[in-house]
């Protein structure tokens, strides 16, 4: 008798030591999805936080309700802390009106939509690389995050404001864009080396677009950067004086249409020249590469395709090496050649760009420099619709789906 009680207490341990694991397994598996916090300053469930599980691996938070959140002592203390860095989405909704200490200071988000009921923002209440988008116009903040206000149309005087494009946040502010190549940048029988089409038709598409721009330009048939660079050659000292008297957020360097592949020790020696000038001078200017494309020679002999496709190796080498990023037109004149025989993209000497290739390369300029869904602009570059929305489709994917 004494035995079968003994084993049956044995059995009661067993079976409640499994219960136990399991619930602890639960608990750190499953426990976070679906999972409720009381986080108003009073403990009455006026304003709670919820976690889902929004992948394998990932979640989103919430908050909804209204009133003060408590006030958490340590980023350690804050109740969805263990998932923190698994946490990709937050949503703050109409009705909190303070954003405590810590609250989502493990967080790691890039930006987050502040609603229009805050007023205060408690020191290190987020990841301080967070950049704050908020509705509310009057905030009593203590952060040191970025805060830009939402306007919706142009503000009338200065301040750090964005507006919503195509569900992202748009900063509202004017770009300048600085663009420096020859005749592949202004275009003949398109443009000339004073009114050159391709930045001109880029500012018209950014434009349209609702990105306000200011684009400048020094343009040069046959020039090499390798000129440009130069304060002893005439139109590089018009460089330098641009770069000395202004600010860009942009600088476009285009080589001459084979200097990459012919002599690309002078073209990365050139393209390091500007990196150094452009650190010395500029505070914020970003360089990006034109790349370009091939062309047929004058007996019709060279593959075009393998022409290009050399030039994009040495762009994106030089790009790699100096740490800087390519606007892939010639990745686009490649796919052209390719799918699309049916359109013409050169003008009579098989080498300048006609219409087709000029509206492809603004449209990749615009995309990649800008982070914009190109394929909305109502600018059509003097092409039919069908022409214009097929390139669109064509420079959107080279842009944003690397296609």
């Amino acid at each position: 008798m004494k035995n079968i009680i003994r084993h049956l207490y044995v059995l009661c341990l067993i079976s409640f030591f499994l219960t136990l694991v399991g619930c602890v397994y639960n608990s750190s598996s499953q426990g976070y999805d679906g999972r409720v916090y009381d986080i108003s300053a009073n403990q009455d469930n006026s304003l709670v936080a919820k976690t889902i599980k929004s992948g394998k691996n990932s979640y989103s938070l919430s908050i909804t309700g209204t009133g003060d959140s408590i006030t958490f002592n340590t980023k350690e203390t804050v109740p969805w802390n263990a998932i923190s860095k698994r946490i990709d989405t937050v949503t703050l909704y109409d009705g909190i009106t303070s954003l405590s200490s810590y609250l989502f200071y493990n967080i790691e988000l890039d930006y987050i939509y502040i609603p229009s009921t805050v007023k205060k923002i408690e020191k290190d209440a987020f990841n301080s690389k967070t950049k704050l988008y908020s509705y509310s116009s009057n905030i009593n903040s203590n952060v040191t995050n970025k805060i830009y206000y939402y306007s919706a149309t142009k503000p009338t005087s200065e301040g750090d404001y964005f507006y919503i494009l195509d569900d992202e946040p748009v900063i509202w502010k004017i770009y300048k864009f600085l663009f420096i190549g020859n005749s592949f940048t202004y275009c003949p029988e398109l443009g000339s080396d004073t009114n050159p089409y391709i930045p001109n038709l880029f500012k018209s598409i950014a434009d349209d677009l609702g990105i306000d721009t200011v684009v400048d330009y020094v343009t040069k048939g046959s020039y090499t950067l390798t000129r440009f660079a130069s304060k002893d050659d005439e139109l590089g000292k018009v460089v330098d004086e641009k770069l000395h008297n202004n600010q860009y957020d942009f600088i476009v360097l285009q080589e001459h249409s084979t200097t990459p592949i012919n002599n690309y020790q002078t073209f990365y020696n050139a393209v390091f020249s500007f990196v150094s000038k452009v650190e010395e001078l500029q505070n914020n200017a970003e360089i990006r590469l034109y790349e370009t494309w091939g062309f047929p020679n004058s007996s019709g002999t060279r593959d075009v395709v393998e022409m290009t496709d050399n030039l994009i190796t040495a762009y994106n080498n030089c790009a790699n090496g100096l740490g800087l990023k390519v606007n892939e037109v010639g990745k686009g004149f490649n796919v052209i050649t390719k799918e699309h025989k049916e359109l013409n993209l050169y003008i009579g000497d098989n080498k300048h760009t006609s219409n087709v290739g000029a509206y492809l390369s603004a449209l990749i300029h615009v995309g990649s420099m800008l982070n914009i869904d190109i394929r909305n602009t109502r600018i059509n570059g003097g092409l039919d619709n069908y022409t214009a929305n097929l390139l669109k489709e064509i420079a959107y994917n080279i842009v944003f789906n690397n296609k």
